[in-house]
């Protein structure tokens, strides 16, 4: 993502330590999310493009995190949203780990090469034990639109 992530990076777009019992449950937050701070994207078509993405293959990556993305005619310019759950949920992992770090984004449907990016930074980021302890120990939705930003830059 370098750069290109932290222009989208939002701090409305973080939560941490959220309550989700369930992995539809998620997908619809990250929607209401995104309607909440993006009034004139509707809900039902970034959960429509979610769960398309979800019908190929989950998109839980192992060792706790999930990314769930997609394209989205309606959508002008990426959206990201960062999550940390307070107890995992099954989000039909490969290594069947309950997932409790979400990376969400949602991109414009020709941005094929701005969803690689943010699909391989992400991945990147997240590779690391160390990353992913650091994230799970923040606290507040500002500190962990913080960390993403400075190690996505």
């Amino acid at each position: 993502m370098n750069n290109l992530a932290v222009e989208y990076l939002s701090p409305n777009l973080a939560l941490c330590k959220t309550h989700i019992s369930s992995k539809k449950k998620a997908l619809e937050t990250i929607c209401n999310l995104i309607h909440d701070h993006y009034p004139d994207v509707q809900t039902q078509p970034i959960l429509e493009s979610l769960l398309a993405r979800e019908r190929l293959g989950s998109t839980a990556i192992g060792e706790g995190i999930a990314v769930p993305h997609g394209k989205l005619c309606q959508c002008h310019k990426p959206m990201i949203v960062v999550m940390t759950l307070d107890e995992g949920i099954d989000f039909d992992s490969i290594d069947r780990k309950p997932v409790d770090i979400i990376v969400a984004f949602i991109v414009p449907e020709d941005a094929d090469q701005q969803h690689l990016q943010f699909l391989s930074s992400i991945a990147n980021l997240l590779k690391s034990k160390e990353n992913r302890a650091t994230i799970r120990d923040i606290k507040s939705p500002q500190a962990l639109y913080q960390y993403f930003l400075t190690q996505l830059q």
